[in-house]
C-alpha cells in the first residue's frame, strides 16, 4: 500500500480509484453529496480543501 503524504498524492490516488471504478467526477460528487468542483480540486491536489469531505471521498473510494 502506498503512503499518502501530500494533497497531490491524495488527489492522484482519488483520481486513479475513481477512474478504476468507472465514475465521472460528477458521479463521485453526487455519491458523496459534494460538488464536481470539489472533486476536481481534490484530484488536482489543492492544499486548502476541507479535510472532512476529502476523507469522506477517500473512504468512499476505498483509500485508507
Amino acid at each position: 500500500m502506498k503512503t499518502i503524504d501530500s494533497a497531490k498524492a491524495l488527489g492522484a490516488a482519488a483520481r486513479g480509484a475513481r477512474i478504476e471504478r468507472g465514475l465521472s467526477q460528477q458521479a463521485l460528487a453526487d455519491l458523496n453529496g459534494l460538488s464536481r468542483k470539489f472533486i476536481g480540486d481534490l484530484e488536482s491536489g489543492k492544499n486548502s480543501l476541507e479535510l472532512g469531505p476529502a476523507l469522506k471521498v477517500a473512504s468512499s473510494l476505498g483509500i485508507h
